[in-house]
């Protein structure tokens, strides 16, 4: 099963590329993670942030493999444990199709992104670069799979 990491953001840095690989690498089938990278719109003064955030998230959703569960990334989320992580990917990858996680950009998702989700997840409550969301939602992915396995590393 496909899990789709459909983020905002435009020339990455080569440690984030590195950091994403090391656990994208790890996994084994029948998880898989691919990444999708959608370019930011340029900010300026003259553009409010509300029509750069409804265009880039109409550019996310356009870009979005299907069928898929889709899940948003938001502060303001439901928290979870790395347990039920680990169930909420294992639950929906049981019924055959992928998911897609949804990664704003600098300010995050649009509200209209949240609410199209089928579910909105806060990875901490602190706030994240949004080009580093996606090494740690890679290796939260990646503990999700040990834990199903069995495998020590999520100790």
């Amino acid at each position: 099963m496909t899990i789709s990491i459909l983020s905002i953001g435009s020339s990455m840095p080569d440690w984030i590329h590195q950091g994403h690989n090391t656990f994208a690498t790890r996994l084994s089938p029948p998880w898989n993670i691919n990444l999708i990278d959608i370019p930011s719109l340029k900010r300026t003064k003259n553009r409010p942030i509300g029509a750069i955030l409804t265009e880039e998230g109409e550019r996310l959703w356009r870009s979005r493999p299907q069928p898929a569960f889709n899940i948003a990334l938001d502060r303001q989320g439901k928290h979870l444990s790395s347990q039920d992580f680990a169930a909420l990917l294992q639950n929906n990858l049981a019924h055959g199709t992928g998911i897609n996680f949804f990664i704003g950009g600098p300010e995050g998702l649009s509200q209209d992104m949240i609410e199209r989700a089928n579910q909105c997840i806060s990875l901490s409550s602190m706030t994240f670069p949004h080009l580093l969301v996606r090494v740690i939602l890679s290796e939260q992915i990646y503990r999700a799979r040990s834990i199903a396995i069995g495998h020590p590393y999520h100790r």
